[in-house]
């Protein structure tokens, strides 16, 4: 099960980093040069300051004083921003955005901005909390499911892209009661068929 972490940095900014995810700085170039360098999904709440900087592999987010949340892994980059403002750039292209929005990194390398976002499920990891509103089984099995209990879940069988799931479940929860409280929406069968390994079929 992935596990949370809460970081302070030099300049009083604080970090709640998702499961899997690392971040890098250097202390002692801090207070010149507040840059790190980031992948997985976290939370920032920026102190303000001379210019705070975050790259990952797929783009850059630069901020003043502000809280937002990056989710930078598996080629998808995204950024949220809660209070203040946020430049995000990645590829040929940058946007400015502001609290309720949301910048999504494209495949062509433009940022396109969603305005009608759902918070509760961007922030739904910050308080152990499966959110989903209307999610396709990929999201929900491959990128929640998977990641946070470390395991495969097999489902060859299905169009997980066309199922979509609504539903509010704990992140304590054991991954079967999990499993098979999103399944049981659909009539999915869970069963457990090696180390690790789950399948769900009809």
């Amino acid at each position: 099960m992935e596990i949370q972490l809460s970081l302070i940095l030099p300049d009083n900014s604080k970090v709640l980093l998702n499961g899997e995810s690392s971040i890098q700085y250097n202390p002692y170039w801090w207070s010149f040069n507040r840059q790190l360098s980031f992948e997985g999904e976290a939370f920032f709440e920026v102190e303000k300051g001379s210019e705070f900087s975050v790259f990952s592999e797929n783009g850059t987010t630069q901020v003043l004083g502000t809280s937002f949340n990056i989710l930078a892994e598996d080629g998808i980059y995204e950024v949220f921003c809660k209070t203040g403002k946020v430049k995000v750039s990645g590829g040929l292209d940058f946007k400015v955005i502001f609290p309720g929005t949301l910048a999504v990194l494209s495949s062509t390398g433009k940022i396109e901005i969603a305005e009608d976002v759902k918070v509760e499920e961007i922030l739904a990891w910050r308080t152990n909390e499966f959110i989903f509103n209307t999610a396709p089984l990929t999201k929900v099995i491959r990128r929640e499911l998977e990641r946070h209990y470390n395991v495969t879940i097999v489902a060859s069988n299905l169009n997980l892209e066309e199922i979509l799931f609504s539903g509010s479940l704990s992140r304590e929860a054991s991954l079967t009661e999990v499993l098979e409280s999103v399944c049981f929406s659909f009539n999915l069968h869970v069963e457990k068929s090696g180390d690790n390994i789950y399948t769900v079929s009809e």
